[in-house]
């Protein structure tokens, strides 16, 4: 689910951002600015009612840009609760929730979280099995 998720972000920054380029992996060394960085914060799992799941993926969106001022920045972040507010995963739409930015050395860290209901079927149970009954009488006298 993870990727799905990172694959619709990168889609969507990348039809409102052109011309920045996205990574999801934060390893590399030689990367070009300015620049989008994808990354988990860590996930979160709550089970409920009937074999469905609901996860929480809080992301850590940022920004690099290294000639930008502050009030571009400022700028970015404001566009982003936009951007990301919707997402198309696998044609379920999915709204992003704790939207918030801040700016931490000249670097924009964009937060943002995706809820999502898995349902799992682990073999199916009839809940009701067929039920004969019959009602008959005897004409002995005997029911």
């Amino acid at each position: 689910m993870i990727s799905k998720l990172i694959d619709a972000v990168s889609i969507q920054l990348d039809s409102y951002f052109e011309e920045i380029t996205i990574y999801a992996d934060e390893n590399k060394q030689d990367f070009d600015e300015p620049c989008f960085f994808i990354s988990l914060i860590h996930s979160m799992k709550n089970r409920m009612l009937g074999g469905r799941q609901e996860r929480s993926y809080p992301l850590d969106i940022k920004y690099f840009d290294e000639n930008a001022t502050i009030s571009e920045l400022n700028e970015i972040g404001d566009y982003l609760y936009e951007a990301l507010d919707l997402l198309d995963v696998e044609g379920k739409l999915i709204r992003g929730l704790d939207m918030e930015y801040k700016i931490v050395d000249n670097i924009l860290h964009f937060f943002v979280t995706y809820p999502a209901v898995l349902e799992y079927e682990s073999g199916r149970i009839d809940k009701m099995q067929d039920l004969k009954n019959g009602i008959g009488v005897d004409v002995n006298g005997r029911n």
